[in-house]
């Protein structure tokens, strides 16, 4: 999230070192890397730099997939994104399979009536 607005996407941040501590700061591109009261503190703006490199998060912030987990993934469609991330408004622990489940379900019930 970051630092001045809150900002939570992440296509839009990025981050900078504090200048006296061995920090980072999170900042968004726009509008606050412009921002008058950003330029004030004392961080280099010019070496603001994204979390998203080649399509894929920096390697300190995700850990990139190992080959045997590459391996056990499945494909996931964006409807079945789209899907489990409204059913986890509701249910938080719900995962693919329960998903594929509750899709199974309700064809069956679709099919029986």
């Amino acid at each position: 999230e970051c630092y001045n607005c809150g900002t939570r996407n992440v296509f839009l941040l990025g981050f900078i070192p504090s200048k006296q501590d061995s920090v980072i700061v999170l900042l968004c591109r726009s509008p606050c890397l412009q921002s008058k009261a950003i330029k004030d503190m004392d961080w280099d703006l010019s070496a603001w730099l994204p979390l998203i490199e080649d399509r894929c998060f920096l390697p300190w912030i995700v850990k990139p997939a190992s080959e045997q987990e590459m391996v056990r993934a499945r494909p996931i469609s964006s409807q079945q994104i789209v899907k489990l991330e409204e059913l986890w408004k509701t249910e938080p622990d719900l995962t693919l399979d329960d998903l594929e489940r509750k899709q199974h379900e309700a064809e069956m019930a679709g099919a029986g009536g």
